[in-house]
């Protein structure tokens, strides 16, 4: 039996490999090949039509993120000239105050002090850049975490009063 068994095992490929052989000689194969032909070309296709869209979408998201930051770059810019304007607009003041002062008075002498800071501040923020302004202000917040809160405070208090105020000076003009 064993030799048998082993004609069969050796038949049974044999068979195999002719019912392959029909399949590929038959009529049933030009178009069992072309349809394979035409999806691996539809594949193809697809996979092309996809990687260059998918490259579009890539140029346009880095052509969109450099719009966005050359905005950010020209708002920044604008706002750190409208600030160091009025620094130096600010400065002036306090100088003209001073200048109204007796001359070595406290009050002067403040006005003057104060108007010197505000002028090398703005002269500092004109030609600094957002990243150098913040962390300039975060070393000085490490330097000074008291002095910092107080003016963080100081800012907010002043902030809510000119919010509150806002709205009664508009009741006051049309209650008029």
């Amino acid at each position: 039996m064993t030799a048998q068994t082993s004609t069969r095992r050796k038949a049974q490929p044999d068979s195999v490999k002719a019912v392959k052989a029909n399949r590929q000689t038959g009529p049933d194969s030009q178009a069992e090949s072309g349809i394979g032909g035409r999806v691996t070309t539809l594949g193809a296709t697809v996979s092309d039509v996809a990687a260059s869209a998918a490259e579009e979408v890539k140029d346009r998201a880095i052509a969109g993120a450099e719009s966005l930051r050359q905005a950010a770059g020209d708002r920044a810019a604008s706002a750190r000239d409208a600030t160091a304007e009025a620094g130096e607009r600010l400065s002036g003041s306090l100088r003209k105050a001073a200048g109204s002062n007796p001359d070595g008075s406290l009050a002067a002498r403040a006005l003057t002090l104060a108007a010197d800071g505000f002028a090398a501040a703005a002269e500092r923020v004109d030609g600094a850049t957002l990243s150098s302004v913040v962390a300039d202000a975060r070393a000085l917040a490490r330097r000074h975490p008291a002095a910092t809160a107080t003016l963080a405070a100081a800012a907010g208090f002043a902030l809510v009063r000119l919010l509150k105020a806002a709205p009664e000076e508009v009741d006051a003009d049309t209650t008029a």
